[in-house]
């Protein structure tokens, strides 16, 4: 839904359509529409939070830790709508950490990448994180020197470099970077570790 999907709206019903369609591309085998019916409404339970003034059981309206991260909304009964925005508070990186994965897993031997394929291309970080044109934009100026990419704006031409720090070295460096930071404004943590 995050990587592929190419609306920025959907109800259960074109979500169903769409993933039994997929589904036979991909294995040549029918699949089940309630079975598919089910994974649907488990997607939209993990990320749209629940309307606290429904009268359901106390157990249905508790929910995902996922769904705070705001990427899906109810619109309607049953429409629901990516949030597409600049997202302030995603780390630098975990940011750095998906841009390195995304390019070793989808354009290996390229050096650079065009700001659309970095925010719309399948599988992209713009698309993983719901991020606007002026999102990414934002996050891709101040990525630091040590994330191993640089943004270029000249010509009209908006594209990402990257650098050959980023190309070697496994990137889970930058996830223990940013754990690792996590750590130390966590005192409970840091006296743990000492």
């Amino acid at each position: 839904m995050f990587t592929d999907w190419q609306k920025d709206a959907f109800t259960r019903k074109e979500l169903v359509k769409w993933l039994a369609r997929i589904a036979k591309q991909r294995t040549k085998q029918r699949t089940s529409l309630n079975s598919l019916t089910r994974d649907v409404d488990m997607f939209i339970r993990t990320y749209v939070q629940s309307d606290t003034q429904s009268r359901r059981a106390i157990e249905d309206t508790f929910d995902c830790p996922v769904s705070e991260l705001g990427l899906l909304r109810r619109v309607d009964r049953d429409l629901y709508c990516f949030n597409r925005g600049v997202k302030p508070n995603l780390p630098v990186e975990i940011l750095a950490y998906a841009l390195v994965r995304y390019w070793d897993t989808q354009v290996r031997a390229q050096e650079t990448l065009t700001f659309d394929r970095v925010l719309f291309g399948m599988g992209s970080i713009g698309s993983a994180f719901q991020l606007s044109a002026v999102g990414l934009a934002m996050h891709l100026e101040t990525l630091p020197a040590w994330a191993g990419f640089d943004y270029d704006e000249t010509g009209g031409l908006r594209l990402l470099i990257r650098r050959e720090q980023a190309r070697s070295g496994a990137p889970i460096h930058l996830l223990e970077r940013y754990y690792a930071a996590q750590t130390s404004y966590d005192g409970s943590a840091t006296e743990m570790s000492a």
